[in-house]
């Protein structure tokens, strides 16, 4: 059996804030796609409900045809009935237990940001003001953690890097909402695509030292 399949519990009647996650979460996962974030049935979107409950899209769905019954509640390590979730659950889940900050998580294979999980070089974030306050320093992770080493990629994450290339894989994306997460994709995306278009007109000019110490210290960022 694939990994993902986990034991199940049987829920009791779903509250006002899953309904509400499952909803934005269907909306958004559409949105990714028409924005060629994600593609036939890969990415993975999910949102903490509260503690070690939370919603991830289920593995195989067109996410272009994602409904509210494709999110799989997922609480203390067991699913809900008759529902596959994503093969990234127990990297998301070992994110949400390390870091209580983090109440929703993308991975993604968004072609311009996922290139840059294909070469040495390393995504450029200073290159305008919103870029490096939502995404900070991207770090890479070597190709493997991601499916047997959960906690190498999960230590990988902090308030000060929300986001990590999953090397000749994907993006990962947390944020402390779910709106944040999603904003932290589109913002990277939007980045790295900039960046290739940049470096093949002139060299890459960044924002100075100083004017990032400036940013760090107006923004009060982590």
């Amino acid at each position: 059996p694939m990994k993902s399949q986990l034991p199940e519990f049987e829920p009791g009647p779903r509250a006002r804030r899953e309904k509400e996650l499952r909803s934005e979460m269907t909306q958004i996962m559409r949105r990714a796609y028409r924005q060629e974030l994600m593609t036939s049935s890969e990415g993975t979107l999910s949102a903490r409900i509260e503690g070690d409950t939370f919603l991830i899209s289920q593995f195989g769905v067109d996410r272009k045809w994602i409904e509210m019954e494709d999110f799989v509640l997922i609480h203390a390590g067991k699913r809900e009935p008759g529902r596959s979730p994503s093969r990234a659950v127990h990297l998301h889940r070992t994110i949400y237990q390390t870091h209580p900050w983090v109440q929703s998580i993308v991975t993604a294979q968004a072609p311009n940001i996922t290139a840059f999980g294909l070469v040495e070089k390393t995504l450029e974030t200073r290159t305008i003001p919103e870029s490096y306050i939502l995404l900070r320093d991207i770090p890479k992770v070597p190709f493997g953690p991601q499916y047997d080493d959960e906690q190498t990629v999960a230590s990988a994450i902090s308030e000060r890097t929300p986001v990590v290339i999953l090397q000749n894989d994907a993006v990962l994306v947390t944020g402390g909402s779910l709106l944040e997460a999603f904003d932290r994709l589109e913002v990277a995306e939007f980045t790295a695509c900039s960046v290739i278009d940049a470096i093949s007109i002139g060299k890459l000019k960044v924002i100075e030292p100083g004017r990032i110490v400036d940013l760090n210290e107006r923004f009060n960022l982590p």
